[in-house]
């Protein structure tokens, strides 16, 4: 185990504002309007990543997470209590499951969508809300309020946490925008709703639109105190902080590829479908830790600020969110940019602060040249179309016999734009097709859908009810957004009072 351990997280934006790790989990933003970070990054040693390799997941687990987690807030017993039971419900006993689609020497597939939602964020959100009931005691009058917005995936599997966690004292509110997500991750959140802990909202807008209503919540400490409101979206540290373990788990597997062996393969290159940035911080807090990780892609569909940002400085938002085939990575200002920026400028706080304020504020913000350079050499991004994404869906059942969902696509599609082609290149494959059958009915067909259905898709993944969501949130009369927000934010409030308390 690392011999530096975390002793407490500061602000992307003011190291003079710190917390423990409980207060960081249980508030998401901090009060600055930052992001939390750890105070130093534990670095693993040769010998000791040596060590982990042969660890089963849930060993691993503690063994990545232990440094970041002070054992005077969370004793060693009760941390792998809480790493056995997120993983419980995981229908894959090694947790990820690595594939090769291509055996003739194409890229590795870290197929990270065996959990209980079929998606990567189980990872994530198992364990935060592991940890935020493990902070919010059963008994008592204090409650614990999680409020979220998804584009797909955060939802269901934040809210499978909380049924998992079976604290009566642990609810959560969890909005989606209307149109904008898979009928089946709409029935993964909506059959839910029998859980009186449990509140889904449908509002009209794009992904990003509640993000300022939730903002402005965890704003008021009155309210904040009152609720035990807590934001579970991957601005909270412990989505990424969770998410390390799957990238040390698939980098030492990769490593131990026979043809990798073979060429004295030492780092991987690591190709990530990116929405908002929580998996590739989780990604480069593994390589800063001492991971063998060489190169990190994002792998953005046409809302692409992410990739305008890795290539040219553009930290801009869109005007308009573009619907597409891969919609969990719909975003137009992904929140962990700020930690990426915060890493790769030396932690430079005014910098990141007038960086990211002006991205919220005014909507457009350029990098200067020489720091987008300084970004790249850690850092690669492409932009994939959806028809690209369609010719890559239909190679891949072709050719190979392997369904990959449309997020999956985006990222292989990405790793051939920049030439990564091999072992020595894993694709994180973020989610199953069993979440998307409309996009794979557009890209494959009814019968290339009948296919994958009959013959591949598990069984469990083929009895998720229907529910009706609870409230929708209409705009506001001409469509104006920012009152439109005021009244969601003003609407929310009444109902986490009169729902929870």
């Amino acid at each position: 185990m690392s011999s530096d351990t975390v002793t407490h997280y500061k602000s992307t934006r003011s190291s003079s504002i710190t917390s423990t790790f409980s207060s960081a989990l249980t508030s998401g933003y901090a009060p600055d309007g930052g992001l939390f970070v750890p105070n130093l990054i534990p670095r693993f040693s040769e010998a000791e990543l040596e060590g982990m390799k042969g660890l089963q997941f849930d060993d691993l687990a503690y063994a990545v997470l232990r440094p970041f987690v002070p054992a005077s807030e969370i004793p060693d017993d009760d941390l792998k209590g809480i790493i056995a039971s997120a993983f419980s419900l995981f229908h894959s006993t090694d947790r990820v499951e690595l594939s090769q689609p291509d055996a003739s020497g194409g890229n590795l597939v870290s197929e990270l969508f065996h959990g209980p939602t079929f998606c990567f964020k189980d990872f994530g959100l198992q364990l935060l809300t592991g940890f935020i009931s493990y902070f919010t005691p059963s008994q008592g009058e204090k409650k614990r309020t999680l409020i979220l917005s998804t584009t797909g995936d955060t939802g269901p599997a934040a809210l499978a946490g909380v049924k998992h966690c079976a604290n009566p004292n642990l609810n959560a509110m969890c909005f989606y925008p209307a149109g904008q997500i898979s009928d089946f991750q709409r029935r993964q959140m909506t059959s839910l709703l029998a859980s009186p802990n449990i509140v889904v909202v449908e509002f009209e807008g794009s992904g990003d639109d509640m993000d300022a209503p939730i903002k402005s919540l965890q704003s008021d400490a009155a309210f904040m105190q009152k609720t035990g409101l807590a934001g579970v979206n991957s601005y909270n540290i412990g989505r990424p902080l969770a998410q390390m373990v799957h990238y040390f788990w698939t980098v030492f597997r990769a490593l131990e590829n026979p043809t990798n062996k073979e060429k004295n393969v030492s780092k991987i290159n690591i190709v990530i479908p990116t929405g908002a940035m929580g998996n590739i911080t989780a990604c480069y807090l593994s390589k800063l830790s001492g991971l063998q990780i060489r190169h990190i892609s994002a792998a953005t569909n046409v809302n692409d600020v992410t990739f305008r940002t890795f290539n040219n400085g553009d930290l801009s938002r869109n005007p308009v969110m573009h619907m597409t085939l891969s919609d969990a990575i719909n975003i137009q200002v992904p929140y962990n940019m700020e930690r990426i920026l915060y890493y790769k400028s030396g932690g430079d706080e005014d910098r990141v602060k007038g960086w990211m304020e002006g991205v919220y504020n005014d909507g457009k913000v350029v990098v200067e040249e020489a720091f987008v350079k300084i970004i790249q050499e850690e850092f690669k991004s492409e932009r994939v179309t959806d028809e690209e994404l369609k010719e890559t869906m239909k190679k891949y059942k072709i050719e190979f016999g392997y369904y990959a969902d449309p997020h999956t696509c985006v990222a292989i599609k990405c790793a051939e734009k920049l030439g990564w082609e091999g072992p020595d290149t894993i694709i994180m494959s973020t989610a199953s097709p069993c979440k998307f059958k409309e996009s794979v009915v557009t890209c494959l067909g009814e019968e290339g859908w009948k296919d994958y259905y009959e013959n591949v898709c598990p069984e469990y993944a083929k009895e998720v009810p229907a529910g009706e969501t609870e409230d929708k949130f209409a705009k506001a009369e001409g469509g104006d957004l920012e009152q439109s927000q005021k009244a969601w934010e003003k609407r929310t409030r009444e109902i986490i009072v009169e729902r929870f308390f």
